[in-house]
């Protein structure tokens, strides 16, 4: 698209514009992550002539920990992903890293969640949905690993919106946190249902 903070595509064109070179050799390539910690997604992706180069992006987006800075956080709940970008000489010395956010439309998935295991003394975990046309109502019910309920909601998302995050504070419907272990997220979309796993770890019981 013409917004170079939006994505149709999965693979993002990643560019520096008149770097500066250092010693001991010319930039020559990128070196790109979805994390802060360059522990996520890394890439070392080579610079072409006009000193740009191509970044896909992973599959699901980046889950934040509770050290990731706020900035962060609120990035991925807008749907965006945050880019860390350092340009790298020949001898792979980076430069100070740069950050980027992105909206990337590819609808790779139409349901996650983050974070992914969370700690529901700690904070709520969000689950992103993604429906085929704006303004659609969706149905979300949460199980145990052994098929019992353990919670449920509804959800109209907005009439010029496709996505929504709603928030699931690890509390079964008496309102009690549930124990560690994995959760069955179930989204029922009307035409189409989509199932995914949910990890619950507050640590040694």
């Amino acid at each position: 698209t013409d917004d170079p903070n939006w994505s149709s595509s999965q693979n993002v064109k990643i560019f520096a514009t008149n770097p500066a070179d250092t010693p001991p050799g010319m930039v020559y390539a990128f070196r790109v992550s979805e994390s802060p910690n360059f522990d996520y997604n890394t890439t070392i992706v080579l610079m072409d002539d006009n000193f740009s180069g191509i970044y896909r992006v992973a599959d699901v987006p980046y889950q934040p920990t509770a050290d990731d800075p706020q900035e962060l956080w609120d990035v991925l709940r807008s749907g965006a992903r945050m880019l860390y970008v350092q340009v790298l000489d020949r001898a792979e010395n980076p430069a100070p890293t740069k950050t980027t956010s992105i909206v990337v439309d590819w609808d790779p998935t139409e349901v996650i969640n983050f974070p992914n295991p969370f700690n529901p003394e700690e904070r709520e975990t969000y689950i992103r949905i993604k429906a085929k046309n704006p303004g659609a109502s969706v149905e979300i019910n949460i199980y145990d690993m052994f098929g019992n309920p353990v919670w449920n909601t509804s959800y109209t998302l907005k009439s010029d919106s496709r996505e929504a995050d709603i928030a699931w504070d690890g509390k079964n419907s008496n309102g009690d946190i549930v124990g560690n272990g994995g959760y069955i997220c179930v989204v029922d979309f009307g035409d189409k249902v989509v199932k995914r796993k949910i990890a619950v770890w507050k640590g040694n019981d």
